[in-house]
């Protein structure tokens, strides 16, 4: 049996209606009832979006509101009993901001209402005078007992009380005994290392006298006890739980009551004097060279009798004498008169024949006493004796008188037998000596006598 033929849907009918099958393609044939369609569908979309966003806003403000006021309240009760002071810090960690009940010794009781968002978590933080805490925690913290910080989850209205019970249970006493024996004064100066405070305690004395004070300081604290007496010194002994401790300081650890004793023994000063020590050598005193000295102990005296050197006059003071610096640890002469060096032979001073020197080491010495050749007068300088030449760092002969040669048989001088000679050299001289004949007078010339004649090398009749 044939089953019954579907029938077709608006929208197919619309299609058929309006496109053909041509060339495997539909093609529009006619658009009109097509736009109805699409005006149906952009309607339908319009209202779904409307619809959809005011249950998106709608469900917002519901969970605004409802967060609004999701908020629990937080009482918080401190006291405090012997403690100084107590403080709470509570921090939000939703908002990082800080709340703060806090108690002392005027103000024993304080209480504070809160409110903070559920499901926040609180931190509370207890701190007394000392940044630390003795006391015990109480409703919803509770369960913390002594510890320093409680925290809290807030789901619902809770209430924190707390107690600061106060340190006096960690405190002991120190008794301070000074015994001043002899000397004007005496001190004892505390400092706390806990409370970092200087001289929290300073105990006085003056004259011959015995002193008690005590004061309390807490379990564990570091006390540092200085003694001075009138001269910034501790001359006596310590005693008690200080008993052993040496020079001016006692340090003690605060774990039981104390007693801390220092008698204070400062001897009459006495005086003496005493001549300086001996300076070294080339040193002259520009002091006195006795000094007053003064003791505490019988054994040390003050100030030293050591001499020193010091341009300035001092105690036992001194410098070096005239010519004379103080050069490692010594004195050097520095200044002094020497000879120059010997000259060579045919010279003769120009300049004296000593000269001042100076030193900075005691060891280099200037000018230096060299002798030396210079026509111009200077330091340890000289010249060449007349006649004489500075040839070749010598005094050379440079003038001299020489006889002339001997003249032959019968012949008589018609010159001077002597003549004058020139050298640049001291070798060679100028001019000669020889005898010449020549009927004209010159140098170291001669004639024949009467009745002879030149006969060119002697004189003959």
């Amino acid at each position: 049996m044939a089953l019954p033929k579907a029938s077709k849907r608006p929208i197919e009918k619309m299609v058929e209606k309006h496109y053909s099958w041509w060339n495997k393609t539909f093609v529009s044939i006619q658009k009109k009832d097509l736009k109805i369609w699409h005006v149906i569908f952009l309607i339908a979309f319009i209202a779904g979006s409307v619809t959809t966003m005011a249950w998106v806003i709608s469900n917002k403000v519901g969970n605004y509101s409802s967060a609004a006021v999701s908020t629990a309240s937080v009482n918080v009760v401190a006291s405090i009993e012997n403690s100084r002071m107590g403080n709470l810090a509570i921090r939000s960690s939703l908002t990082g901001m800080f709340s703060y009940v806090s108690v002392n010794s005027t103000n024993k009781n304080a209480s504070s209402s809160l409110k903070y968002t559920i499901g926040d978590t609180l931190t509370i933080t207890a701190s007394d005078y000392n940044s630390g805490f003795v006391g015990s925690w109480g409703g919803d913290c509770a369960s913390f007992g002594n510890q320093k910080v409680c925290t809290l989850k807030i789901n619902t209205d809770k209430f924190i009380s707390v107690s600061f019970i106060g340190e006096s249970t960690m405190e002991r006493n120190v008794m301070f005994d000074i015994n001043l024996v002899s000397g004007s004064m005496g001190t004892l100066s505390i400092y706390s290392k806990n409370e970092a405070m200087s001289s929290d305690v300073i105990v006085t004395v003056a004259g011959p006298v015995i002193k008690d004070i005590g004061t309390r300081y807490v379990w564990g604290d570091v006390l540092t006890i200085t003694a001075k007496d009138e001269n910034n010194q501790f001359i006596g002994n310590w005693g008690g739980d200080c008993a052993g401790s040496m020079g001016n300081v006692c340090t003690l650890v605060v774990l039981n009551d104390l007693y801390v004793k220092a008698t204070f023994n400062q001897p009459v000063l006495k005086t003496q004097t005493v001549s300086c020590a001996p300076m070294p050598g080339y040193a002259e005193r520009n002091s006195s060279s006795t000094i007053t000295q003064i003791t505490t102990n019988g054994t040390t005296w003050l100030p030293s009798n050591v001499s020193s050197y010091n341009t300035k006059p001092g105690i036992c003071t001194f410098v070096c004498k005239a010519g004379y610096s103080w050069i490692n640890s010594k004195c050097i002469a520095t200044v002094k008169t020497v000879s120059c060096t010997s000259i060579p032979g045919y010279a003769v001073r120009n300049s004296s024949s000593t000269i001042a020197q100076t030193s900075t080491n005691g060891t280099t010495w200037l000018p230096s006493n060299v002798s030396s050749y210079n026509i111009k007068p200077g330091i340890c300088t000289f010249t060449c004796k007349p006649g004489y030449s500075w040839i070749n760092s010598k005094c050379i002969a440079t003038v001299k008188t020489v006889s002339c040669t001997s003249i032959p048989g019968y012949a008589v001088r018609n010159s001077s037998s002597t003549i004058t000679q020139t050298s640049t050299n001291g070798t060679t001289w100028s001019p000669s000596n020889k005898s010449l004949y020549s009927t004209k007078p010159g140098i170291c010339t001669f004639v024949c006598r009467t009745g002879y004649k030149w006969s060119g090398s002697a004189c003959v009749k």
